[in-house]
């Protein structure tokens, strides 16, 4: 899931501050850009939102 999440980070060009501050230097506006884009790969079809939660 983290790899995923780093991937659509970015695609959104927070990587570099993810990097230099973590995940809890994003703002909650940037996580739930991340959170929606996720949510929307599994609604199409693109992610299988079970098996990152299992591995």
């Amino acid at each position: 899931m983290d790899l995923l999440k780093l991937e659509i980070a970015e695609e959104l060009g927070l990587a570099e501050k993810i990097k230099a501050d973590g995940w809890g230097g994003l703002t909650s506006a940037e996580s739930g850009r991340i959170g929606g884009i996720i949510t929307q790969r599994a609604k199409k079809g693109l992610i299988d939102l079970n098996a990152l939660r299992e591995s």
